[in-house]
């Protein structure tokens, strides 16, 4: 089955008008056929509200950080069956580690974050499989083809509002997994876009276009708000040959 599989993963950050107190950047790693086959690959963003010049070096230390962690959680890997390998304990492994990280790091540097400016996606996907946490208000939304080239909108996850007593060695707490459907998307953002976009304008776009085109038609709208406004989102598809049948979404906490 996974040989048939295809995953096309899209990631945007839109700075408009003097949105420039923010430090962003997407991810996905590049893993060879075989252990993207095997173990998964990792995507996501990050967007940190801040004028701190250290919090670019920050961003780039957690992304480097995640990558490393969830594909050394599988370095013997090639001794393991397919089944025998489970990408949300290796992404849970991999949040532990995180936690620690992000902690001693700004311990270390001397850096002063605001909880609620932090947003964060981490995900992982596999064949169907796709696991996901994030810290901050990061929404997502599963595009769910039916029949007659309908598609139905299902909630994943919306944000929950961080407190700033959050224990600071567990910045992330959950993950989300479930499965995702052949001719399904999922779209990942921050939370501000559905301010200016409706999600069903948000599934027309995305559903009736590919990923690439899809987010060049977000990135013209969104670049078109005259306000101090900063954007992220991940558009992920799953695709196969025609003659597969589909299987039923079940995304699931």
């Amino acid at each position: 089955m996974a040989e048939q599989i295809s995953h096309k993963i899209y990631n945007l950050c839109i700075e408009t008008y003097e949105s420039n107190e923010f430090a962003s950047k997407c991810f996905s790693s590049k893993p060879s056929f075989e252990k993207e086959k095997k173990i998964g690959k990792i995507f996501g963003f990050i967007t940190i509200e801040s004028s701190d010049e250290k919090i670019f070096d920050f961003v780039n230390f957690i992304i480097e950080q995640i990558k490393w962690h969830y594909y050394s959680h599988f370095k013997n890997e090639e001794d393991l069956s397919y089944s025998a390998i489970n990408i949300e304990d290796g992404l849970e492994a991999t949040l532990q580690k995180i936690n620690v990280d992000i902690f001693a790091y700004l311990e270390k540097e001397k850096i002063s974050i605001i909880l609620k400016n932090i947003h964060i996606l981490m995900g992982v996907i596999r064949g169907n499989q796709i696991c996901f946490s994030t810290l901050g208000k990061i929404n997502a939304y599963l595009f769910h083809f039916r029949k007659n080239n309908s598609y139905q909108i299902i909630n994943v996850y919306e944000n929950i509002s961080v407190s700033d007593d959050i224990n600071p060695l567990k910045f992330f707490t959950q993950t989300i997994s479930g499965q995702i459907s052949f001719s399904d998307s999922m779209f990942f953002c921050t939370s501000n876009i559905l301010d200016y976009m409706s999600l069903e304008k948000l599934k027309k776009i995305i559903t009736q276009n590919d990923s690439s085109e899809a987010g060049r038609y977000l990135k013209t709208i969104l670049s078109s708000i005259n306000m101090p406004k900063h954007f992220i989102f991940s558009i992920v598809s799953v695709q196969k040959n025609p003659h597969h049948l589909k299987s039923i979404a079940s995304i699931y906490n």
